[in-house]
């Protein structure tokens, strides 16, 4: 645990910094030292944890896993689950299925997650499994869920968001206006009050490692960020992305997106979505529609000879 005292305009502060792994990444909490700060933490990655074990695709007897290993037939989950499903369902129709959480199938076509050399799909096997992909994949019936056979769930988009959100949720009861929650660098909530109002994130390069590009004050909301610089599969010397559009079934070709939100869970959804889009304009319309007034992105969708980014701003 790490003790850090911190300039501010109008104060001088010292902050309580934990990090540890969990969904698979590292999260850094950091919150102002005060009486009962470390029980707070402690607090924060339990709720965490919680979360991770519960929803996680990847752990085993969760919901979403269960939903996977019992395909086609109903099972049953909680209220949470339920409403994650429901919003997530949402999202695939307004973004024309562009975003679809039942995308695995189409990653592991692709070579991700497998251990062997990678090479390009037929093409009737991405149009077999994006057509697949069209219509109710998950059906809800009271507590109840039934995933369609040959589909599986993957809630890498959007759970590790999600608790971002509780464990913000859970600080604001407490009392705490001012605290930073960093969820592997790409999920990055700030809290801030009239003494701290800001907190400056670096924005990372698309495609230098170990480089920042610029420098933002976030204040009072998320930053999410998707980006291929280090989740790719290598075919014939080209970079595919593991943001796959599940309409067309193809990798994205983009490098970076950043969405900021006033919720993480919304954010990193979007900033899937917005990366996996290559040419739908109107998808893009809707979200912003859909999202007005709470959500501003920018997406790189290509890199310069020279090294600097070009990107499109919203």
């Amino acid at each position: 645990m790490e003790i850090l005292q911190k300039m501010h305009q109008r104060a001088t502060k010292q902050y309580l910094t934990e990090t540890r792994f969990v969904f698979y990444c590292h999260i850094k909490i950091k919150i102002p030292l005060q009486s009962g700060a470390e029980t707070l933490i402690d607090q924060c990655f339990d709720l965490l944890k919680s979360i991770d074990e519960q929803y996680n695709s990847y752990s085993q007897g969760s919901y979403f896993d269960r939903i996977n290993k019992n395909a086609g037939d109903w099972v049953e989950v909680d209220e949470i689950t339920i409403w994650l499903l429901n919003e997530l369902d949402k999202i695939k129709s307004i973004s024309n299925g562009i975003y679809n959480i039942a995308v695995m199938p189409l990653l592991r076509l692709w070579g991700f997650y497998q251990n062997r050399s990678c090479s390009l799909p037929c093409f009737n096997q991405i149009t077999l499994l994006t057509e697949q992909l069209k219509g109710d994949v998950v059906s809800v019936k009271d507590s109840q869920v039934k995933l369609n056979r040959g589909n599986e769930l993957i809630t890498g988009s959007f759970i590790k968001a999600y608790a971002v959100d509780q464990v913000v949720a859970f600080l604001k009861a407490q009392g705490v206006t001012d605290a930073l929650v960093n969820a592997g660098g790409s999920t990055i909530y700030a809290m801030n009050d009239e003494d701290h109002p800001y907190w400056k994130i670096n924005i990372p390069h698309p495609i230098s490692e170990d480089k920042s590009w610029f420098q933002i004050n976030l204040s009072n909301e998320c930053l999410s960020l998707s980006g291929r610089k280090s989740s790719f599969i290598t075919i014939d010397d080209k970079q595919y992305s593991h943001i796959i559009n599940a309409s067309t079934g193809w990798p994205s070709s983009k490098y970076q997106a950043v969405a900021l939100t006033s919720s993480a869970f919304y954010g990193d959804v979007l900033s899937t979505t917005l990366l996996a889009n290559e040419t739908d304009k109107k998808a893009n319309a809707n979200l912003k529609q859909a999202f007005k007034d709470k959500l501003k992105y920018y997406v790189v969708d290509q890199v310069m000879p020279a090294g600097i980014p070009a990107f499109i701003e919203c």
